[in-house]
């Protein structure tokens, strides 16, 4: 949790965190301190709540701890905490299904190097990091038998996110098929089902209802205010056909269209076969290690991951995986029981190598890298912040995306690079490395004045008089 706090809230210092996605967070924090509402105007260059946009009411729990220290860094070092909080019920999982000390110690080791867990949060803040731990309570409640946890757990999760529901979906069928707790299986899925219909629904009236505020204001939001963000699975969803029902209707009709888009990717390589074995490799293989086929279907959120051409749903660096992680964890502790200790023992061995391999790999590299860009550049970043704390408090602001993150804690602020040069800002910041010229001179055509130029640093514009 240190490393993964570490390289997040050094991307934050040295301005590599971009608006997306991370200063419409800060930004959002601001507003829910201040007003008690989610809203922001960086995330779809209009003033919405992000509710319109993703449903998680579970960001109301972070804002007492970000009420009280309101920092950007509070969501990083927060999202690094909350992941690998997961370690708790992963323990008491595998003191219920009588995982011994030893083993019990290796699988919470695995957990803390497991890499899909540590680079989840290298791009900055998501609340994906509460589908962790909040999955791991579920299964560990479940297991043990008390079906109230259970069902306040699933609730957790339902409150994550819109589509947190298909996890809940896939545990409910799991339970049904695994022959075991009929009833809790059913009022699991119908919970499930309730849930991502209900909240469907919300977001698509909530998405129209910005849409015709904004076309009655004469603006538009651009990026369009979507609802359910069933692009993500455009490959599966034929011509004519609408969201995620689409998807699935191809999943039952065309199963071997299905196969083909296992291991296809947008650049033809073999990115998502590095995916799965990153996934994978790390645990030896257990999770699939079994001869019980209902178990085989904890592995089904790798499907969500693998059935898509939206790239970053099939890199560990993003916070994709968590879901899968936490399946996966779950079908290890059930399966390693079954072993006899001398497999047991090997197939641990395996995936402690793979796991320090890959935490070495992908891990450590990023915080060597982090700190060394620290170190090198310090005083320029400590300089920037310091240019970008003389803005007056009360202005508007359209600013470069990773500048973002550092100017969030006031009402109105724009990504510069979806503002479309509107020259109705108060002041334009422009960072420098990422500096667009013909944005510059497209401000200064419109009567904008250099208020600040800190060459290789930032340049700012100020509204004339």
């Amino acid at each position: 949790a240190a490393v993964a706090a570490v390289v997040t809230c050094l991307r934050y210092r040295t301005f590599a965190a971009p608006n997306f996605d991370f200063g419409l967070f800060c930004q959002m924090f601001h507003y829910m301190k201040t007003t008690g509402l989610p809203l922001v105007t960086c995330e779809r260059d209009v003033l919405l709540s992000h509710f319109a946009v993703h449903i998680s009411p579970v960001f109301y729990l972070l804002l007492p701890f970000y009420a009280l220290f309101p920092s950007p860094m509070t969501l990083q070092i927060a999202q690094a905490v909350i992941a690998f909080s997961g370690v708790v019920p992963l323990y008491l999982l595998c003191r219920a299904k009588r995982v011994g000390g030893r083993t019990a110690l290796v699988v919470c080791l695995l957990f803390a190097l497991y890499p899909a867990v540590s680079c989840g949060g290298f791009y900055d803040f998501h609340e994906n990091c509460f589908l962790l731990p909040f999955l791991l309570w579920m299964f560990w409640a479940h297991e043990t038998d008390r079906p109230i946890p259970t069902f306040l757990f699933a609730l957790c999760v339902l409150s994550v996110k819109e589509d947190a529901a298909i996890y809940v979906l896939l545990f409910a069928v799991y339970v049904l098929v695994s022959g075991k707790k009929w009833r809790r299986g059913l009022l699991l899925a119908a919970l499930g089902a309730v849930w991502f219909v209900g909240a469907t629904m919300i977001l698509n009236r909530t998405a129209s209802y910005w849409a015709e505020y904004y076309k009655a204001a004469g603006e538009t939001a651009s990026p369009p205010i979507s609802g359910v963000m069933s692009y993500r699975f455009g490959n599966l969803i034929a011509e004519g056909e609408d969201g995620l029902l689409g998807a699935v209707k191809t999943a039952l009709l065309n199963p071997g269209y299905l196969l083909t888009q296992l291991f296809k990717t947008n650049s033809g390589g073999i990115g998502k076969v590095v995916y799965l074995l990153q996934m994978l490799l790390p645990l030896g293989g257990i999770p699939l290690c079994t001869k019980r086929a209902s178990r085989w279907l904890l592995a089904a959120p790798l499907l969500v991951n693998l059935l898509t051409l939206y790239t970053y749903q099939y890199n560990i660096g993003f916070q994709y995986s968590f879901v899968s992680a936490a399946f996966l964890f779950y079908a290890a502790v059930l399966n390693v029981p079954e072993y006899s200790p001398g497999v047991r023992r090997r197939l641990l061995a395996v995936g402690t190598a793979a796991c320090l391999c890959l935490y070495a790999v992908c891990v450590l590299p990023e915080c060597s890298a982090y700190a060394a860009r620290w170190d090198g550049g310090k005083e320029v970043y400590t300089h920037i912040d310091e240019t970008l704390a003389a803005l007056p408090e009360d202005a508007s602001l359209s600013v470069s995306s990773h500048l973002l993150a550092h100017v969030s804690d006031r009402d109105i602020v724009y990504d510069l690079s979806y503002h479309g040069n509107a020259p109705d800002v108060d002041y334009v910041v422009i960072y420098y490395p990422t500096i667009d010229y013909a944005v510059k001179y497209a401000y200064l055509s419109a009567g904008y004045m250099v208020w600040e130029d800190v060459p290789g640093e930032v340049l700012i514009l100020k509204r004339g008089s």
